[in-house]
């Protein structure tokens, strides 16, 4: 098993944008901070035969919109942070004196709050969060 800790510090200042013409962006900063952890069990019931089990987490920071996204569309939300939680069972193997070598497992993500690329009328693209 195992623990690991984020700390991601985002920002995003901006005082000029292509044309050179000033922008109202001053620095906007954001800290995101998770404890994610994994676990496995496996159970060896045979020299050639293993079961296993496991369960993991993981995150992924939001952020802000593009400088360009902001200008066109300066009340589109920020990106939240998503999260993911793994769950997978399997088996691994050998049979006929080791000529054969199996592995075989079954899993299921639920993946929350999905950052997503969404093209916005004024022709650039923002981030959002989607469903799961």
């Amino acid at each position: 098993g195992g623990l690991r800790y984020f700390h991601d510090k985002v920002g995003i200042e901006s005082l000029t944008d292509f044309n050179l013409e000033a922008l109202p962006i001053p620095l906007r900063q954001q800290t995101f901070d998770k404890i994610t952890g994994r676990a496995v069990v496996a159970f060896k019931a045979q020299p050639d035969f293993m079961l296993y089990a496991s369960y993991s987490t993981g995150f992924r920071s939001g952020y802000f919109q593009s400088i360009s996204t902001a200008r066109v569309a300066p009340n589109f939300p920020n990106v939240r942070p998503d999260s993911i939680t793994n769950y997978e069972a399997g088996t691994k193997g050998r049979l006929f004196d080791g000529v054969l070598i199996y592995e075989a497992a079954i899993y299921f993500m639920d993946w929350k709050g999905i950052q997503q690329i969404l093209r916005v009328p004024e022709g650039f693209n923002a981030r959002i969060n989607a469903g799961g």
